[in-house]
């Protein structure tokens, strides 16, 4: 009996360790695969930065009311030197006079404007509702995609649309009864005598901004400096400051890369950069590059740019289109020295080598170049060619 008994444990020993070597060796030659899909890849890198402009802030007289101030430019505008940025007014109710006559001014011209245009407009209303029915559509794209500085353009062009179309329905001289009724409003404030007692005068060219974030200061575009200035903190303004001047469209911004990314720039590079909700794509250059620290600049100035100081950025290196393949895919056909690089793919039960044509490389993938001159060529990697991205002991014609 005992004798029955071991040969029974050592044939269900054997058995078990006869499965164990097969399940090994399935796991170990175990192939992974993807299919090869083509794409469209953009290389963004972000990173968080400090602006640096060339700044003037401007003061008033300390005798003065800071809430009797009618401003004569708006936040981004052009001034020339000696122009005048604000006039004070001896009370707020003149200040508030001022205000409403400046307002109904502005909406008298934009009527009487889009009253002449609306009557010369070969447009049918057809025509006008489809440009409308686009807009919007526009509109809730510029929404989704978190552009609010498209969205404010095409806000105001929807505005300009619905009150042209307003115009050329018009079968009840409303604009005309409107036009009277603001040019009434306007004699009746007129007769109100609003006192100037001051005005402000810019004293550089540049760029208007009725606001200062305390970060501001002069700057003679000496980069050294500007590392220096980075970790400046914020000041506390009297209340006599009321805006400032940007006295030169070039402005830098000092950038705080991840590690990975450092090598991905060099300096006197051109590269395309966005600040969400206040800059699209624009060129800007590398200065200067020190440790995890890069120096852009850019050469474009506007409202928008204005209000930048402490954003994140984005940065575009370049749009690859091609076959995007995992790095632990990537092989050499053979062991000798000439070997191409290139992957194996799956066809059938066996294995094919594919060479490829590498035209970006990441961390964790790389982007082959394809296009119609390889649509016919077998030889090298297709869309939806099933890639090997983990196996061990490949060669060509293998048995799977």
């Amino acid at each position: 009996m005992k004798k029955i008994n071991i040969k029974r444990i050592l044939n269900i020993s054997a058995f078990v360790l006869i499965l164990y070597s097969v399940i090994v060796i399935c796991i170990k030659d175990k192939l992974k695969t993807e299919f090869a899909q083509s794409i469209s890849y953009n290389n963004i890198v972000t990173a968080d930065g400090f602006v640096a402009r060339d700044e003037k802030i401007i003061e008033m007289p300390q005798n003065f009311n800071k809430n009797c101030i009618f401003f004569m430019q708006t936040a981004g505008e052009r001034v020339a030197k000696n122009a005048i940025i604000a006039k004070i007014y001896d009370s707020p109710k003149s200040l508030e006079i001022v205000q409403k006559i400046n307002n109904i001014s502005q909406e008298l011209d934009f009527i009487k404007k889009m009253s002449m245009q609306a009557s010369k407009s070969n447009e049918s209303i057809n025509e006008l509702n489809h440009k409308i029915n686009e807009n919007i559509s526009k509109i809730l794209i510029s929404d989704m995609n978190f552009d609010y500085i498209e969205h404010k353009k095409l806000k105001n062009i929807l505005w300009y649309l619905l009150n042209k179309k307003q115009i050329m329905l018009d079968k009840t001289n409303y604009i005309d009864k409107k036009i009277s009724k603001l040019s009434d409003e306007l004699d009746s404030l007129n007769k109100f005598n609003a006192q100037e007692i001051y005005s402000i005068k810019s004293d550089y060219n540049g760029v208007f901004a009725n606001f200062t974030d305390g970060y501001e200061f002069e700057f003679d575009n000496n980069l050294n400096e500007l590392l220096k200035k980075i970790n400046i903190s914020r000041t506390e303004y009297p209340n006599n400051v009321i805006g400032k001047i940007v006295k030169s469209n070039v402005w830098y911004a000092v950038l705080d890369l991840d590690v990975n990314d450092v090598d991905k720039l060099s300096e006197n590079m051109t590269v395309k950069v966005s600040v969400e909700g206040y800059m699209n794509e624009t060129l800007c250059k590398i200065e200067r590059k020190i440790n995890n620290k890069i120096i852009i600049s850019c050469d474009y100035m506007n409202k928008n740019l204005v209000l930048l100081r402490k954003n994140n950025f984005k940065l575009n290196l370049g749009e690859y289109n091609g076959i995007k393949i995992n790095k632990s895919a990537l092989r050499k056909k053979d062991e000798s020295p000439d070997s191409p690089w290139g992957v194996f793919v799956k066809r059938g039960k066996y294995l094919r080598f594919k060479k490829i044509n590498i035209v970006f490389s990441d961390k964790n993938f790389i982007i082959c170049d394809y296009g119609p001159k390889y649509y016919s060529d077998e030889n090298y990697v297709q869309n939806g060619d099933k890639i090997v991205i983990n196996g061990k002991n490949l060669y060509e014609n293998k048995k799977i």
